[in-house]
């Protein structure tokens, strides 16, 4: 049994939902694991002086007070969103009232309407740089994922290239290295 399981039966035992196997491999672990006997009779200390102390029953009230307060809380939230809703309405009433005005005052008025027919002009101009710039920002995206991949390949490649030769090397070295070690024996 490992610590982490030792931990789960513990809190099972707590529980009262451990079997008596379960508690005698509880028990030879906590006896064997030093770590987990300190928790265990720790755990027991704590839980033992709650029960000593007893439970403390709550205020006579405690009930109503509670449900009191989460009702004044409710009927504050929907008071607020009420309030919002309210808000919300009257802004959008006034906004159609002042666009109606202005279509009405633009409609009457020559220089008005040239300036909200170039206004509408700038504004395609803005959403087709707008949508140049997406496609633009996506196409380098791309470049950099691609040239992103072709260094990662390339450094791989590298260093497969690197590691074959310095092995290559060291076993020539290795082999030559033996046979001077041969030469040498056989002048001796």
């Amino acid at each position: 049994m490992n610590c982490e399981e030792a931990r789960n039966l513990m809190m099972k035992h707590f529980d009262g939902e451990l079997s008596d196997i379960e508690f005698t491999r509880l028990c030879r672990h906590t006896e064997m694991c030093e770590k987990c006997g300190a928790e265990f009779g720790a755990l027991k200390e704590i839980l033992g002086l709650m029960e000593e102390s007893g439970t403390i029953d709550p205020p006579e009230n405690f009930e109503e007070s509670v449900m009191k307060k989460i009702h004044q809380w409710e009927a504050l939230v929907k008071k607020r969103r009420e309030m919002l809703v309210t808000i919300l309405y009257s802004v959008f009433a006034v906004g159609i009232v002042l666009m109606s005005l202005l279509i009405s005052y633009v409609s009457q008025n020559e220089t008005l309407r040239a300036l909200m027919d170039n206004m509408q002009a700038l504004s395609g101009a803005v959403r087709s740089v707008i949508n140049f710039s997406a496609k633009w920002y996506v196409f380098m995206s791309g470049i950099a994922h691609a040239l992103i991949q072709t260094f990662i390949t390339f450094a791989k490649t590298s260093f497969s290239v690197f590691a074959l030769v310095t092995g290559i090397l060291l076993l020539s070295y290795g082999l030559i290295s033996r046979q001077n070690g041969k030469k040498e024996e056989g002048v001796g």
